[in-house]
């Protein structure tokens, strides 16, 4: 069976028919893609936007505990160098009272002799 010229533009026509019928579907298809890219790409852009958000609260938590901790430490350090200073006066008042006693003992050796 061969094919005439009749034929061949007669295929050619249909073939033609039917890129133009699908090429509107495809080009909707590629339209209907590219909305849902879009769409999902705003959905992620809000859901990253919220992380940051979300971070940057943290951050301040943490610097607000930090804050809290640092003055913490320096109030201990406060009561080290109270208790520090304690000791001191204590070591001084124990040193005089040896002196003293010291003294004491002297004045009875003397007395001995």
């Amino acid at each position: 069976m061969a094919l005439t010229k009749e034929d061949i533009t007669e295929i050619r026509e249909l073939i033609g028919e039917v890129i133009t019928e699908r090429q509107p579907k495809t080009i909707n298809n590629n339209v209907h893609y590219e909305l849902e890219i879009r769409e999902r790409t705003l959905r992620v852009e809000e859901g990253l936007k919220h992380q940051r958000e979300l971070m940057q609260e943290g951050f301040k938590r943490m610097d607000q505990r930090f804050e809290q901790m640092e003055k913490r430490f320096e109030q201990i350090d406060k009561r080290f160098e109270q208790v520090d200073k304690r000791f001191e006066s204590l070591i001084a008042e124990m040193n005089a009272r040896f002196e003293q006693i010291d003294r004491r003992f002297e004045q009875v050796d003397k007395r001995f002799e």
